[in-house]
Formats: structure tokens, C-alpha cells, sequence
């Protein structure tokens, strides 16, 4: 489904291009993004009327276009967008895409032409033995048990040494 058709994407440009502010124009005609427009005039400047085209088509890119597109872009150091623009791909994203799949398969990824969302799989979770659980549960019970056994024992003798030193400091005060 298209959003906008191509007068409409002419009528935009040309009042941008009379001097009017892409934010302005988004505003007026309701569109979300003021980017969009600088896009529409970024395509017409470098394509004309035909950068402003609807195109349906989807194209298939071979490997080795792809690696050109990714090298052109690392050595100009050019922007997603920038690249698309020069290259006249229609989505900036499909460029991102295919720096992704560089850079986690390598060349091979860039081969492959799976299209669309990937199947879902069924995963069967792995059943753990219930006593498994339980015998873990039990043992952090008693760890927590013997935890609490040992901090009560510490805060007793801290007690008791306080204790200590408090009869000592009487009996010194006392002996004065």
C-alpha cells in the first residue's frame, strides 16, 4: 500500500522547492515526519520526476552489487541514506540490513535471498526432573537457614564484646 501518490509528492516538492519549510509542509498536509519531504527532494534532485515514482517492484540485488554498495559506502563514509540516494535503492534500511548480515555471516550473508519474516519454529522446552527443583529449593533453604544461624551468632558475640568493653570502661571509671 502506498501512502502518498506521486502528484502529491510533486505538489510537496515544488512548494518546498518555492521556499517553503519541510516542517511547514508536514504540518499543512499531515505528514508525520518533516524528513519524509526532505527525502522526496533529495530523490527528485538527484532522479527528477522519476525519483518521486511509486515503484512496486522488488528488486533482487546479487552479491557481489551489494559488497560494491557496502565498500562505496565505507570508503566515502557516507550515511545509510546517502548510499541508498547514490545507488538509487529505494530504502535505506535494505542497506542496514545487508551491513548486518556482513558483519555476522560475512560474504556468505550477503548471498543469500531470504525474503520476509523467517518461520516460526516450535521449540520444545527442555522438562527438568521435578526432584531437581526441589532437592535446589531445598538446598538454598538450608543455606539461607544456616545463613541466618550465623549472622545471629555474629551479632551476639558483637553484643557481648560490647558488653565487655563497657563493664571495663566502668570498672577503670570506678577504680579512679
Amino acid at each position: 500500500m502506498t501512502k502518498y501518490n506521486y502528484e502529491f509528492k510533486a505538489k510537496i516538492v515544488a512548494e518546498y522547492l518555492a521556499g517553503a519549510g519541510s516542517t511547514t509542509l508536514a504540518h499543512k498536509y499531515q505528514i508525520p515526519k518533516c524528513g519524509t519531504i526532505l527525502e522526496w527532494v533529495k530523490k527528485f534532485q538527484a532522479y527528477g520526476v522519476e525519483g518521486l515514482e511509486i515503484k512496486h517492484v522488488q528488486r533482487v540485488y546479487s552479491s557481489r552489487f551489494k559488497q560494491q554498495v557496502l565498500n562505496w559506502m565505507k570508503q566515502h563514509q557516507t550515511s545509510y541514506a546517502v548510499t541508498a540516494l547514490h545507488f538509487n535503492i529505494p530504502s535505506d534500511t535494505t542497506i542496514l540490513s545487508w551491513q548486518t548480515r556482513f558483519e555476522q555471516f560475512g560474504i556468505e550473508g550477503l548471498s543469500t535471498q531470504k525474503r520476509g519474516r523467517p518461520v516460526m519454529k516450535k521449540h520444545k522446552r527442555p522438562t527438568k526432573a521435578p526432584n531437581d527443583d526441589s532437592d535446589a529449593l531445598k538446598k538454598l533453604r538450608e543455606e539461607n537457614l544456616m545463613l541466618r544461624i550465623e549472622n545471629a551468632y555474629l551479632k551476639k558475640l558483637d553484643a557481648l564484646d560490647r558488653e565487655e568493653e563497657t563493664r571495663e570502661k566502668s570498672h577503670k571509671s570506678s577504680q579512679n
